[in-house]
């Protein structure tokens, strides 16, 4: 790849991230997206000739095309799950740098050979865990991390989504914990530096459609740190007012918090009193600057200008721990790691 050229890429899958993906390496000038694979060809190319791009749609079927093009030098891989390890193996195989919404592969030991491989042919593999990239859950971390609020005592984050997903997407997500508690769970441990030695669940589902996929759609955790730290974990798959996300880190010395974003920053005040905007609505909304930062960041490390932020043991780690909480949600007990 010549360095001072933009960065081809090939977008595998516009569903809800793809759709982000495709648009934002649109509007940066280090990219070019050059293909988009995708078995529904009528979206995939009405979206190119909405941004009059040159971009070329492919069916899976024709992936050869894609995998010999010397101008593709990355793959940004949003299909669903089940596909994922296959298309990993393949972009590095063909010598493609790969940009993966998460999980990378649908076991350990599958996630393993993927970056196993990866390794191998010094190829960059980056799991795609945004929220560590948006600026304030980052200003956050880095209060914990240089001991603004001393030794910490209890952690706490809140995800409640915004719409409630299509049941479409429920059906191939891999449930609530694999899809949406692993993101608290890579927050938690990537603050605080350390892994739970044991997790407790609770979980429901309020909604009929989501208990018929044998899912839930409320759940609570508590995890327990070697270093005595206390973890609390709140999802939902849906609140009504918005996409509620919030974090608070309470420590010795005093406490950090993220708090919602709203929508709009104005607050109406009268004398019966006071009413504020409603949050942003959607994932997309509050976190477009994490997924903006976290490609730029891929893309640097594709240039060897910035070593990747999410490594083989952070994937790792997280999967571990939220295949704990799911055995502990079953089972109604504790769940010991180590």
């Amino acid at each position: 790849m010549n360095l001072k050229s933009p960065v081809g890429f090939a977008v595998f899958g516009i569903g809800r991230a793809g759709l982000i993906h495709a648009n934002n390496l649109i509007r940066d000038p280090q990219a070019r997206l050059r293909y988009i694979v995708e078995f529904d060809e009528g979206k995939a190319k009405e979206f190119v000739a909405s941004n009059f791009l040159d971009t070329k749609v492919v069916k899976p079927s024709a992936l050869d095309i894609v995998m010999d093009d010397s101008s593709v030098d990355a793959a940004v891989i949003c299909t669903p799950t089940n596909f994922h390890e296959e298309l990993v193996i393949s972009c590095l195989q063909a010598g493609k740098a790969v940009f993966c919404e998460k999980p990378v592969a649908t076991t350990v030991e599958a996630i393993e050979r993927c970056y196993n491989d990866a390794s191998s042919r010094n190829i960059p593999l980056f799991c795609g865990f945004n929220r560590r990239f948006d600026p304030t859950i980052s200003s956050l971390a880095d209060k914990v991390k240089n001991g603004a609020i001393g030794k910490v005592h209890i952690i706490k984050t809140t995800s409640r989504d915004s719409p409630m997903p299509p049941i479409n997407f429920l059906k191939i997500s891999g449930g609530i914990f694999h899809d949406c508690c692993v993101h608290d769970v890579d927050l938690i441990c990537w603050i605080l530096g350390e892994v739970p030695h044991t997790v407790f669940c609770l979980a429901h589902a309020f909604h009929s459609e989501i208990d018929e996929l044998n899912d839930v759609d409320t759940v609570a955790v508590i995890m327990k740190f070697p270093s005595g730290v206390i973890g609390q974990i709140d999802l939902s798959r849906h609140a009504v007012y918005g996409y509620d996300q919030r974090i608070e880190v309470f420590g010795a010395d005093g406490m950090v918090t993220s708090d919602n974003v709203p929508a709009l920053s104005s607050q109406l005040f009268k004398t019966n009193g006071s009413s504020q905007s409603p949050l942003k609505h959607s994932f997309s909304q509050r976190y477009a600057d994490g997924y903006t930062v976290e490609m730029s960041h891929f893309i640097n490390a594709i240039r060897k200008k910035e070593t990747l932020l999410v490594s083989k043991d952070d994937v790792l780690r997280s999967w571990n721990v939220v295949d704990a909480i799911e055995k502990s949600f079953h089972s109604g007990k504790p769940v010991s790691l180590f």
